[in-house]
């Protein structure tokens, strides 16, 4: 939590807007205690192609759910690289 405080905080009084036209995947873990879904909303003004994903899982995501993310993950990567998307397998 300190090193959040100390790199956040300060930054949040000096907001910049910074914008991508980049391909962007968010994934929202719906229940989230750090990191609440409602501050996610609204990204789309500054990443015109964002893929937002929600899912039913706290903070840690990648440990409760991670053949969905690793399946996500190569989903937009193969979108990104102009592939078809063929099915995460293990």
């Amino acid at each position: 939590m300190k090193l959040y405080r100390a790199n956040v905080r300060g930054r949040l009084g000096k907001a910049r807007p910074r914008a991508t036209d980049l391909p962007v995947q968010l994934i929202v873990p719906l229940r989230d205690a750090y990191v609440l879904p409602d501050l996610t909303e609204d990204l789309q003004r500054w990443a015109p192609r964002l893929w937002r994903r929600e899912i039913d899982a706290g903070h840690w995501v990648q440990l409760s759910h991670p053949h969905e993310i690793a399946s996500w993950i190569a989903e937009f990567a193969g979108f990104v690289d102009g592939r078809q998307y063929n099915e995460y397998s293990e």
